[in-house]
């Protein structure tokens, strides 16, 4: 049976309704005043320390920090949330994950409208007048298109409503045009970079079962979403991991294919690659899993691929059915994007944001936990925390889907 992969995990730089929250608070254990960057910083040295063991003493605080003033909110604070689309798999995981987090934030004075945009710009741009409308105090936009982000960054900033924009990347003014606003999600181009880097490890820890014709060559496919600016990065991404590689002479990039984002157009694509090569097919990369279903549906149709092995295939977002096939071996690895972790932390920043802070690199209070990291290019964007996955460690990925599950 195939080797597994060893852990790899990566930093990044880094109808409305009205609910209150209930259940037990998550404040931290301490119960000290907020601390200042100035006052650690001076604290710390006092005490000999160095450098960078200030700026892990700083982070430590604000972690605490965030958590504590948010259990401490004394007045009443509405959230609005617009996400994309109720019926998309990854959103309705981010849906479920904000859900738990107001069930279980447990201060009264935190409320919430969310709504679904059901993928259509023109709800989600009357959405969010309609929540403007009611008085909310940050807005946060899992928008329906990237170029949409701007026109609903103007709507806030006049109504002097923060946003935090979430996991859909969002046009370049939509952050640099307005002062309030910022950007949580994955960063596509670690997330190729983290799939190459499982890729030559699985090579050069088991190059022979990959090569499955024997010819000293390994035959990779790559299906990716719907040609955009982050599509060509990450594909640009995993040709110069390509080039650079000892594997440049031995893996061959043979196909590149956009697609709808839909498992069943991306089996078509596989069929397609299935007629043309047949069982030369050994390596498939997919930008996430649901891509990666349509590929292992068009294998398995044709032989190509079974618990017993055959083509190895690797995406990334590991939801629960990906979970179920890397168990079973029919998918080799996915990359982790923490559905959790990204929806609570993304209410937290809003709830900061609406607390007044204009969060900037370096802010204690942007300080969530130690992987809570900013871009380095743009100081609005934090990046989630990406987790390379395969059965070594597939329980990592169950804990956090278990985390986003509703109970109803």
């Amino acid at each position: 049976m195939r080797k597994m992969l060893s852990l790899l995990t990566i930093t990044a730089l880094t109808a409305a309704m009205l609910a209150g929250c209930s259940g037990p608070a998550q404040a931290p254990e301490t119960t000290a005043a907020p601390v200042t960057a100035e006052k650690a910083a001076e604290e710390t040295k006092a005490e000999g320390e160095t450098a960078a063991e200030v700026e892990v003493s700083t982070e430590s605080e604000a972690a605490k920090t965030i958590d504590q003033m948010i259990a401490e909110i004394d007045h009443d604070i509405t959230v609005g949330i617009s996400l994309f689309n109720y019926s998309n798999n990854w959103c309705s995981w981010q849906r479920n994950a904000m859900l738990n987090w107001f069930d279980q934030c447990g201060n009264e004075h935190i409320q919430y409208y969310m709504s679904d945009a059901q993928n259509d710009q023109a709800k989600q741009n009357d959405a969010v007048d309609t929540m403007l409308a009611r008085g909310v105090d940050v807005l946060i936009c899992y928008v329906v298109q990237s170029s949409g982000a701007s026109a609903i960054a103007q709507k806030c900033e006049a109504a002097g409503v923060p946003v935090i924009f979430l996991n859909t990347k969002v046009d370049g003014p939509s952050l640099s045009d307005f002062q309030r606003t910022w950007f949580i999600g994955a960063d596509n181009e670690s997330k190729a970079h983290m799939q190459m880097d499982m890729i030559f490890e699985l090579l050069d820890e088991n190059f022979d079962d990959v090569d499955k014709n024997g010819d000293g060559k390994i035959n990779m496919f790559y299906i990716q979403g719907p040609p955009n600016e982050d599509m060509s990065i990450c594909y640009e991404t995993v040709k110069a991991r390509i080039a650079e590689s000892k594997y440049k002479d031995t893996l061959l990039l043979l196909e590149q294919q956009n697609s709808n984002n839909s498992t069943a157009n991306c089996k078509e694509i596989a069929d397609a690659w299935v007629g043309k090569y047949d069982d030369d097919i050994e390596l498939t990369l997919a930008h996430t899993d649901a891509q990666a279903a349509g590929a292992i549906a068009s294998y398995m149709s044709a032989g190509l691929l079974s618990e017993e092995g055959g083509v190895y295939v690797l995406a990334s977002n590991c939801l629960p059915d990906a979970q179920v096939y890397i168990r079973d071996g029919v998918q080799y690895a996915s990359v982790l994007t923490d559905p959790w972790w990204q929806g609570t932390t993304c209410i937290k920043m809003a709830l900061s944001a609406a607390m007044g802070n204009d969060q900037t690199y370096g802010d204690l209070l942007y300080g969530f936990d130690e992987d809570v990291k900013f871009s380095e290019k743009n100081p609005k964007i934090v990046y989630i925390v990406l987790t390379g996955i395969t059965q070594n460690n597939v329980e990592l990925a169950k804990d956090a889907y278990d985390r986003a599950t509703r109970e109803d």
